[in-house]
Order: C-alpha cells, then structure tokens, then sequence
C-alpha cells in the first residue's frame, strides 16, 4: 500500500470519527425534537450507517415513548408529624430503667 493511499484511508476513518461524535450529541437534541432540519437529516444518515448510534436512537425513542404514556402521578404527602407506632409493645416489655412500657 503507499503512503498517499494510507493517508487517504487514515484522513477517511478520521472524518469519519469527528462526523460520530458530532452526530453523537445530535441523536440526543433530536430525538428530543430539537435540531434543524439539517441536523436532523445529518443524524438520519448516520443513524442509518452507525450501529452504535442506531442503538442509541432507538433506546432514546423507546424511553421517551414510555415516559409519555406513564400515567401522571401526584407527590406523595409527607407522613404526619411525630412517629406512629403500627403495633402495641409485647405484653410485660419494659424500657428505661425496667418500667413498662
């Protein structure tokens, strides 16, 4: 192989490198609906060609697809003030000092 040969197919898999992880952080803006129409077809065509990325769009878009049909939920209340004991102590217990309980 010669050297020209070798830098073409080194300055190739470079370009190819810089245009993964640009695309990287595009896959997330557009799968969140962001992005111009440019990104979004730059994202297209190396989602079509990536498989790392294919992935990663695919598992954003399910996630996003399953939050959206979660059934909204309200915060729970803060439990009452003070502890609240749920049974009576055995029968003879004693605390502090041996006094019943």
């Amino acid at each position: 192989m010669s050297v020209a040969r070798a830098v073409h197919r080194l300055r190739a898999r470079l370009r190819d490198l810089s245009d993964h992880a640009r695309s990287g952080v595009l896959v997330e803006r557009v799968a969140d609906g962001e992005g111009t129409a440019r990104q979004r077809s730059r994202v297209a065509a190396h989602v079509s060609r990536c498989w790392t990325c294919s992935e990663r769009w695919e598992t954003l878009l399910l996630v996003k697809a399953s939050l959206r049909a979660r059934p909204r939920r309200s915060p729970v209340p803060p439990p009452a003030a003070g502890p609240r004991r749920f049974a009576a102590p055995p029968a003879g217990a004693t605390g502090d000092g041996g006094r019943p309980v």
